[in-house]
């Protein structure tokens, strides 16, 4: 099978800023511009999460004979992580969408099992059977539940093989604590038919 795909893709204006400002976590997006040319269809999309994690932890020991040790052990931790994501699309109404993932022309968070809500992906989408262009960015913040856990913490010589090293008590990790938007912005442009 030979054929030729011929496609220009221009996109201007886009950028965007993090930061904090007066202690409160922000992301500033400059409006991105899409324009595709001679194309049936094309998509690019980049996804960025970053976080960070803090962490204690604990453990007291009683020793019998200054070889065997054996004590409670705590830890605590606590993760916040940033997502971005981007999208660039074209495509003409006459394109065999089943051939593709839908995800391919909307706005789609990539690293978590969460998405957009649903306003937002009426903005930023090419709908079905519908020629158009579109260029979108959104982020969101991500904050699990922090990390607990309680256990007994044994030490000893190798040659000792009397108790589990460690003998967990209780575990926690639960769900996000809390998973939105922080932001969006979508350029869609529709086409006539």
């Amino acid at each position: 099978m030979e054929g030729d795909i011929k496609f220009d893709l221009d996109v201007t204006g886009t950028g965007f800023e993090v930061g904090l400002e007066e202690g409160k976590p922000f992301v500033n997006f400059k409006e991105p511009k899409v324009k595709f040319v001679n194309s049936n269809a094309a998509t690019a999309a980049a996804h960025l999460q970053l976080g960070m994690s803090a962490g204690v932890e604990s453990n007291v020991q009683v020793c019998f004979g200054g070889k065997i040790c054996s004590g409670p052990a705590v830890e605590l931790g606590q993760s916040v992580y940033a997502g971005i994501d981007t999208v660039a699309s074209s495509k003409t109404a006459d394109f065999e969408q089943d051939k593709c993932n839908p995800r391919e022309f909307e706005l789609s968070a990539r690293f978590v099992e969460w998405d957009y809500p649903d306003n937002t992906k009426g903005e930023c989408t090419i709908p079905d059977g519908k020629d158009g262009q579109l260029a979108g960015m959104g982020a969101y913040v991500q904050v699990p539940a922090p990390v607990f856990n309680i256990g007994i913490m044994n030490e000893y010589p190798a040659a000792v093989d009397l108790l589990p090293k460690y003998v967990s008590i209780y575990a926690h990790e639960g769900d996000d604590v809390l998973m939105k938007e922080v932001k969006h912005e979508c350029s869609l442009m529709m086409l006539e038919d």
